[in-house]
C-alpha cells in the first residue's frame, strides 16, 4: 500500500500494488506540488507490517510566466517562483512572500506574521552549469516545504523541514 499527503494533510492510499511490487504509478499528482509518501506491506489475513520511512518528492510545474503575489515569490527576472506550505501540530496554511526590491534574486517567507519573517531563500544562475542554485535559511522549527519552479522548463526543486526539528540551512 502506497500512501501519499501533501504539508497540511494526512496520509491517505492512493495506490494498492501487487506482490513484490518494487515501484507504483501514483496518479492525480498536482503540478509544483510537495508531496510525502510512505509505504506498508499488508498480508492476506489483514496484517500489515510497520510503514516505511517517510520520502518526500515535487512534481514538475507548469511553465507559466510567474504571477507575484501574497504567497508567491517571483525571483530572477521571473524565472524562478517560490512558493511555501507550513503546518504546526495544529495549524496549516501557505507562506506570505514579502519580495526584496533591492534584491530581485531574493526574497522573505512568513507563516504567522509579517514581523516574524521565517525563511531567506535566493536563487543564483550558475551560468556556466545551465542551472539555478537555491539557497535558505529558516529560523523555525515548524513544518514546511519550500517549492521553487523553473517557470521556462517546469523542473523543481522541493525542500521540506519535519515539524519540530531546526531547519537547517540549504546550499
Amino acid at each position: 500500500r502506497v500512501e501519499r499527503r501533501t504539508v497540511g494533510g494526512t496520509f491517505a492510499q492512493v495506490v494498492a500494488t501487487g506482490p513484490n511490487a518494487t515501484s507504483a504509478v501514483v496518479p492525480g499528482l498536482t503540478p509544483s506540488t510537495f508531496y510525502l509518501f510512505r509505504v506498508r506491506a499488508a498480508g492476506g489475513g489483514g496484517t500489515a507490517s510497520a510503514y516505511s520511512n517517510e520520502a518526500g518528492a515535487t512534481t514538475l510545474g507548469n511553465v507559466a510566466p510567474c504571477v507575484p503575489n501574497d504567497e508567491t515569490l517571483c525571483l530572477n527576472d521571473g524565472r524562478l517562483r517560490a512558493d511555501l506550505v507550513w503546518r504546526t501540530a495544529s495549524d496549516s496554511g501557505r507562506g506570505h512572500a514579502v519580495p526584496i526590491r533591492s534584491a530581485p534574486d531574493s526574497g522573505l517567507l512568513y507563516f504567522f506574521s509579517r514581523a516574524n519573517i521565517e525563511l531567506l531563500v535566493k536563487v543564483l544562475d550558475a551560468c556556466i552549469f545551465e542551472r539555478y542554485w537555491v539557497f535558505f535559511a529558516a529560523t523555525t522549527n515548524v513544518e514546511f516545504a519550500l517549492t521553487v519552479t523553473d517557470t521556462q522548463t517546469g523542473k523543481t526543486g522541493g525542500y521540506f523541514n519535519p515539524l519540530n526539528r531546526a531547519a537547517p540551512p540549504v546550499q
